[in-house]
């Protein structure tokens, strides 16, 4: 087994090569996590500084959706589509997991594929010179989008509430860590909620569009839930509120608790043999290189064989194997 040294930008995605698939699977749902989180928290400010480097128009649009008529359009289909991407591969720990973030990717396209209509007519409009296109009215498709908006969010804030907080564990074993994160999860949910609602509130009448358009309260209401969402999805990936080693909570296999400090204390050793390889084979003591070889195989033998034991055990009771932690 082969694992190449870290840059600053791998370390920070938490992007790792490693031939154990069961390890590999769960780092690369994990970057899917910060890679999600990173592209939403940046949508909106993206956007809005695009049209402000372009025309030296300062204020937001009337929502984010109508960036796709500026010369933010680029931006806003390539971001969209990225998280459309990410959202319909992303596979989770359960099924459920892969069901709703595929919803949610489904609508995301959904939101390219029927833009909301353009608040100009004309084109080119000296009203709105941030616009570069224009599209024909249609109701149909300004209705689907708002579905799909609707549709779109509400999976993600779905996800939260009830996906992410979901554990193995009983709420009492918990860590102190993993109850924050499920605090911030709900939190997040419930404020996202909440802009939906009040998104939903300038149908009410002719009145409450009208304060809409003039503070652009759509824009504000659906950037507070997009960046909710990718707080949310960064905190799934631990980058904030994240287990101490030392505090990793047990599997629980056959009534009894298999601590995370074996599985440790046996990466370390590992990492140690790989460390003294490394060091030995710079010099010509075969003898040593040969011995060091030896032991570092027999150490990953040893991790590898911990690591199948653990999720046999699982398999025999029922349980699932999900990896270094919940």
């Amino acid at each position: 087994m082969l694992i190449q040294p870290q840059n600053k930008l791998e370390k920070a995605i938490r992007l790792k090569y490693d031939t154990d698939e069961e390890r590999m699977l769960k780092t690369s749902q994990n970057t899917l996590r910060i890679l999600i989180g990173v592209l939403g928290m940046m949508l909106p400010l993206t956007l809005w500084l695009v049209v402000l480097i372009d025309t030296s128009h300062y204020s937001p649009l009337y929502s984010i959706s109508h960036y796709y008529f500026s010369r933010a359009c680029s931006v806003f289909v390539i971001v969209v589509s990225m998280l459309a991407i990410f959202l319909l591969v992303y596979k989770g720990k359960r099924r459920v997991d892969f069901y709703f973030s595929a919803i949610a990717g489904i609508f995301a396209l959904s939101l390219l594929l029927f833009p909301t209509n353009s608040i100009t007519e004309e084109y080119p409009d000296a009203k709105y010179p941030y616009y570069v296109s224009i599209l024909k009215q249609s109701d149909f498709r300004t209705a689907f989008h708002y579905i799909s908006a609707a549709i779109f969010l509400s999976s993600l804030a779905y996800m939260s509430a009830f996906i992410f907080t979901k554990s193995q564990h009983k709420p009492e074993d918990r860590t102190k860590q993993k109850r924050q994160r499920n605090r911030v999860f709900r939190t997040c949910a419930a404020i996202m909620t909440l802009a939906i609602l009040g998104i939903l509130t300038q149908f009410l009448g002719p009145e409450f569009d009208a304060a809409f358009k003039r503070f652009n309260l759509t824009f504000w209401l659906e950037t507070v839930a997009v960046e909710c969402f990718g707080f949310a999805w960064l905190v799934k990936a631990e980058v904030f509120f994240r287990d101490k080693e030392t505090e990793k909570e047990p599997l629980i296999i056959h009534g009894k608790l298999t601590y995370y400090g074996k599985l440790s204390e046996l990466k370390n050793n590992l990492h140690d043999k790989m460390h003294h390889f490394r060091k030995i084979s710079e010099s010509p003591d075969y003898e040593g290189l040969s011995q060091a070889l030896k032991d570092l195989n027999a150490m990953y033998a040893e991790y590898q064989k911990f690591v199948e034991h653990v999720k046999d055990k699982g398999k025999k009771d029922n349980d699932i194997f999900e990896g270094l932690g919940s």
